[in-house]
């Protein structure tokens, strides 16, 4: 009986050859293109890739704490994270939230994430993702939380470039403050709010001035 392809591919994955994984799972989706489990074999091939980009970034931030990319580390995690996008995984899985788990601290970087997270909203957080984590040094944000705040951060900086919508950043926003059960760090997340509101008022007011009729 012939190995699943999705088998084959996790296998190859597991013993590290993720070029070889990869190379099979994709001429293997052309044949059958809505398989679902080939599709998430082919999304933690990507995700290993993105592993291995994402710790050449965090190595380097650890110590000036600047989790901007470089170009070239933009162009090649932007690479991969638009084949996840198209790969058009279903939410409600691990997927989506290990991935958004491995760019905690540099999603706002990155404009195929900040639209994933606008796109889905509170899809892709389950009851986990919207728990902080009580360490000995006090309460650590929630995954929830934590994104809403990298994509405030990403809206201010990028709006215009990137075509993000304040609707739905502010519906975010919102969703967040209903659903995460966060305590000491939601103020942060109102803080961030306000800075978009004021942005927002500005932008009208110097709009208005050029039209005074």
């Amino acid at each position: 009986m012939n190995e699943p392809a999705n088998r084959k591919v996790n296998n190859l994955r597991k013993s590290g050859d993720l070029q070889g994984a990869w190379e099979f799972g994709i001429q293997a989706l052309q044949a059958v293109p809505q398989d679902t489990y080939l599709k998430g074999a082919l999304f933690w091939v990507c995700y290993e890739f993105l592993k291995l980009q994402l710790e050449k970034l965090n190595k380097r931030a650890s110590s000036s704490n600047n989790y901007r990319p470089t170009d070239f580390e933009f162009e090649q995690i932007e690479s991969l994270l638009q084949t996840i996008e198209n790969l058009d995984i279903a939410t409600g899985g691990l997927e989506y939230k290990m991935l958004l788990v491995q760019f905690k601290k540099s999603l706002e970087w990155f404009p195929t994430l900040i639209h994933l997270v606008l796109r889905h909203q509170t899809a892709l957080f389950d009851d986990e993702a919207k728990t902080p984590f009580q360490a000995e040094k006090g309460e650590v944000p929630s995954l929830m939380l934590s994104t809403a705040r990298q994509v405030t951060s990403a809206w201010l900086r990028a709006r215009e470039y990137w075509q993000l919508d304040l609707n739905q950043v502010m519906a975010f926003i919102n969703q967040t403050r209903e659903q995460a059960s966060d305590t000491k760090h939601m103020m942060w997340l109102d803080y961030d709010q306000a800075k978009c509101l004021v942005v927002r008022g500005n932008t009208i007011r110097l709009a208005n001035s050029f039209y005074p009729f």
